[in-house]
């Protein structure tokens, strides 16, 4: 089962309401965030939403030799085509997307609101379709399209409340960016983190927020 660090960053950080009992995870690869999700919160049901055939297969058999299987479900279709029956209190996604190295700001801005591809963007623009009047909406995303990924929040009515920058580095630049937007308004919440020390050991930051979902995190 393949585990990214973006992934378990974002299952590790997105916050469910206490009276939030429905979840769907848009492109939800091998399923990581949804079991993350499931682990939490014990009164969560989750569905995890993935186009890709064979990462959906993997996404249920991994759902299915974990201990909590009765709570997740896997659809394999195009996570921008899903309406649940059920209005989601939650909606959490670890979208693709265009870096820099692969395609120019512009490139990338353009292929983002193509119809069809599956972005932090257009994860937010079906968010505000699907979520329930109090529902939010948790992602991952590079830092630089966090002003972007705001603003479109803000035009379909769904405000930042909570905000993680995370640097690979102590010293360096925020490169990727937790984001949780909501329909009920309220202050921001923001901070920021390292992984790791300059010396290369991870940060007691990184370690509160992630330790306790691997078997083995190294120490210094």
């Amino acid at each position: 089962m393949k585990v990214g660090t973006d992934g378990v960053l974002l299952g590790a950080w997105a916050m469910a309401g206490d009276d939030t009992r429905y979840a769907v995870d848009l492109g939800a690869g091998s399923g990581v965030v949804s079991l993350l999700l499931a682990q939490r919160f014990a009164g969560l049901t989750v569905t995890a939403v993935e186009k890709d055939g064979e990462a959906c297969l993997d996404c249920r058999d991994n759902f299915a030799r974990s201990p909590w299987a009765d709570r997740l479900a896997a659809e394999c279709c195009d996570a921008l085509a899903f309406r649940p029956a059920t209005a989601p209190g939650l909606v959490v996604s670890n979208p693709p997307f265009f870096t820099e190295t692969l395609k120019s700001p512009d490139a990338a801005r353009a292929s983002a609101r193509h119809a069809g591809v599956l972005s932090p963007l257009s994860v937010v623009e079906v968010a505000a379709e699907i979520l329930d009047p109090s529902g939010s909406v948790a992602l991952i995303f590079p830092t630089a399209m966090a002003d972007e990924v705001i603003y479109r929040g803000e035009m379909l009515h769904l405000k930042e409340r909570r905000r993680l920058d995370i640097a690979t580095r102590e010293g360096r630049a925020p490169e990727r960016t937790l984001l949780q937007l909501s329909r009920i308004d309220g202050p921001p919440r923001r901070a920021a983190i390292a992984i790791r020390h300059r010396t290369g050991g991870y940060t007691d930051d990184y370690r509160a927020l992630v330790a306790e979902y691997y078997m083995h995190l190294p120490n210094d």
